[in-house]
């Protein structure tokens, strides 16, 4: 009796310090951000900011491993506000190449397993003061190890890859404190032109998009999520405010975002068509979001 005893709690300690040391796991130990920097009142930090616990595939040394979230628990920030930190403080890089970019599933960076974390066709000030999906914290903390390029006008952006070799970028800016997303995140594999979209127009489908980019796929997997309901209400809930669904294009001579509204047979129909010579749309609050990405971070 006393030996079981004993080898279930050597057991027990053995589980407790692998589960705190998945707890724990956070790309780079950097200086802690001061919470008290910006009055206490960083948008980036939240005290109940999860961490998640990673499983990656075996790859060989040469290729960036391929990660999968599984599983999200409460733990240590420390790593996370080191990290949004460090973005304040580093100094604007625009020629070098950026090391190590981690790749995802597409699945998990931004099929259905992304909409609730990380908000791809919804601006991110729709979520500013009302919860943590435009932090970039919370983006840490579900998808760590990103590469940060900071750009020379007070912006910045963090930077992953899919399997599928789309490349992901999440806008943020000194304005916001490099602490939350601003805009909406670019999916980009190849740059079209504006001429390849000059057909569509007010009244045409996803399936027209689709038929112009083949990220529109993409999109309209994500509006897929909204099919379930028994009416299109759910997708329009916030079009009254200006917080329409969107897709965001980027282009070699410019940035095109293209805005839908859902019929009731649940067709997926542009309303609007914007585009930008200068990489710079207003975001639904007015905020001009730089869009702009360096030519040595495209795919």
């Amino acid at each position: 009796m006393k030996k079981s005893l004993i080898l279930s709690l050597f057991c027990a300690s053995i589980v407790l310090v692998l589960f705190l040391g998945a707890c724990t796991t956070s790309p780079g130990v950097l200086p802690v951000l001061d919470p008290e920097a910006n009055g206490g009142n960083d948008p980036a930090i939240s005290e109940e900011a999860p961490v998640i616990t990673e499983a990656t595939t075996e790859q060989p040394e040469a290729v960036v491993p391929l990660h999968m979230v599984t599983e999200i628990a409460d733990g240590a920030i420390d790593g996370i506000r080191a990290l949004i930190g460090s973005f304040k403080t580093a100094e604007p890089d625009t020629t070098s190449s950026l090391e190590r970019v981690p790749v995802y599933y597409e699945e998990d960076l931004i099929g259905k397993a992304a909409v609730m974390t990380l908000d791809y066709t919804r601006e991110a000030c729709l979520y500013y003061g009302s919860g943590s999906m435009g932090a970039l914290q919370e983006t840490l903390a579900c998808y760590p190890g990103a590469a940060f390029r900071k750009c020379s006008d007070d912006r910045g952006y963090l930077v992953y890859d899919t399997e599928t070799g789309y490349r992901v970028f999440i806008l943020t800016d000194k304005q916001h404190g490099y602490g939350v997303r601003v805009g909406l995140p670019l999916i980009v594999k190849q740059a079209l032109r504006y001429d390849d979209f000059k057909a569509l127009k007010i009244g045409d489908t996803i399936d027209d998009v689709c038929a112009v980019d083949p990220a529109g796929e993409l999109y309209r997997g994500i509006f897929s999520n909204y099919a379930e309901y028994p009416d299109p209400l759910a997708f329009n809930d916030e079009n009254e405010f200006g917080y329409y669904h969107s897709s965001v294009h980027y282009l070699s001579d410019g940035i095109l975002k293209i805005e839908y509204v859902m019929s009731e047979d649940h067709t997926i129909e542009i309303r609007n068509i914007i585009y930008s010579e200068d990489y710079i749309l207003p975001d639904a609050e007015g905020y001009p979001v730089n869009y702009r990405i360096l030519d040595v971070d495209l795919p």
